[in-house]
């Protein structure tokens, strides 16, 4: 049906013109005496003899708000629907897409062994990303880069993956254990080992999570892996936490042999790094997520890629 290309005319304004222009020129028309039919199959030359009034008042809705912001400027003045949109963490303006590409990070090999122990001085050369809202924002509202953010760098040797998340968080929550990590203020890292798309609760693929202890100093950090319905062993990850003036810091290292991987220079490792943001002052949650995109029509997921350097 044509009606959801060209309802969205304030949205995607030259795309839902080239739609229009598209369906003005189908053989046979469309167009009728009430307007856009229903549905339609173009390679069979059928037209469904239906119009849909509501279909037909949304279109045009759609299309006048292009014109003159005529539904905006209304609902705006509303006091109610502005206290609602406040209360959801609605920012209003417009923000680039995210193109679903699939993103990619050198990981430098470690020049010295690597120790969990939340002192920073091995990772002065290490490489890495930065989870900014709203351009990594995947679900949920995050005011700003001071609600919530991340820097998260990397390194390996032949033993483990080791990565680092600085998160800046403003209204550190963490109130749960084991599988409920997630409910509260966290970091998730989802990996690939097979790099076939990650495909939820697969114990073949990983869902770990690490979240900050105690309020003051370091601590061990809470961990969960959910495909695999247990936390891991020390062996299989360390991680320590450390809470910091503006959030919270996670220092990690993750046996390659629990993810099933044989690391090599060059080897490119599917993985992505996440931050689950809860706050109780504003009472509103988000996430931030590096590369977590659809594979065609299947359930799996594209991570992104860690390159693993010499």
């Amino acid at each position: 049906a044509p009606t959801g290309a060209l309802t969205a005319m304030m949205f995607t304004p030259e795309e839902s013109k080239a739609a229009l222009a598209h369906f003005a020129s189908l053989e046979p028309s469309i167009w009728g005496k009430y307007g856009f039919a229903n549905a339609f199959n173009a390679d069979r030359h059928w037209v469904g003899p239906d119009v849909i009034g509501i279909d037909q008042g949304a279109l045009l809705l759609g299309i006048e708000n292009h014109r003159t912001g005529l539904l905006w400027t209304t609902m705006a003045k509303n006091a109610a629907v502005r206290r609602a949109l406040e209360k959801i963490g609605f920012q209003p303006g417009t923000t680039a897409l995210k193109i679903e590409t699939q993103p990619s990070c050198k990981v430098m090999r470690a020049s010295a062994p690597v120790k969990i122990d939340g002192k920073l001085d091995e990772w002065a050369s290490a490489s890495g990303t930065a989870l900014k809202p709203p351009e990594f924002l995947e679900s949920g509202a995050i005011q700003d880069g001071s609600d919530c953010s991340a820097n998260v760098r990397y390194l390996w040797d032949d033993s483990a993956l080791y990565v680092l998340i600085e998160v800046k968080d403003d209204d550190v929550v963490q109130t749960r254990d084991q599988d409920l990590i997630w409910k509260d203020d966290c970091v998730e890292f989802y990996v690939d080992p097979a790099g076939d798309g990650l495909v939820w609760n697969d114990p073949k693929d990983f869902q770990i999570g690490f979240a900050p202890g105690s309020s003051t100093g370091e601590s061990s950090a809470k961990t969960w892996a959910w495909f695999q319905k247990r936390a891991p062993t020390p062996e299989q990850v360390k991680a320590v936490a450390t809470r910091t003036a503006d959030g919270y810091t996670i220092e990690a290292a993750i046996s390659w042999l629990y993810l099933g991987i044989q690391p090599k220079a060059g080897l490119v490792v599917n993985a992505s790094p996440a931050i689950h943001d809860r706050d109780e002052k504003v009472a509103s949650e988000g996430k931030l997520m590096w590369a977590f995109d659809e594979v065609g029509d299947s359930d799996a997921r594209r991570l992104g890629r860690l390159e693993l350097a010499p």
